[in-house]
């Protein structure tokens, strides 16, 4: 299977949304996740904060109606990357289990070098 690399995705602002740019961006999500510990959730989350904030500061926090809009927003940001969020954890998932199964899959190996197989033997009734 040809290794997918995470790539930036060429002119984003004009990116469509193929099944193939959604994967590099997962990718790409998924190894900035791997590299900064598992803090993908509160960045999401940070960044639905941000832009919940910015709605607020630009309409001038007229009344309880903006801050309800900003929650909107907020919630609608975080639902937008549920899916990308559990891909990514079943890749963050997946790491570790496919290290592990290659070292079983070494182990045996390491081990017969290490000491020459007994014969068996078979009882006689």
């Amino acid at each position: 299977m040809k290794q997918i690399k995470a790539r930036r995705i060429t002119k984003p602002a004009k990116a469509e949304l193929s099944p193939r740019n959604l994967t590099l961006a997962a990718l790409g999500l998924a190894a900035i996740a791997r590299r900064e510990g598992r803090g993908l959730l509160g960045r999401i989350e940070k960044r639905g904060r941000r832009i919940a904030e910015r709605v607020q500061l630009e309409a001038g926090a007229a009344g309880g109606r903006v801050v309800e809009l900003a929650e909107q927003v907020r919630n609608r940001v975080e639902q937008a990357s549920q899916p990308l969020i559990v891909r990514v954890e079943k890749l963050l998932n997946r790491a570790p289990k496919a290290k592990r199964k290659a070292a079983n899959k070494r182990a045996p190996v390491r081990r017969a070098a290490v000491k020459p197989v007994a014969k068996k033997r078979t009882r006689r009734a």
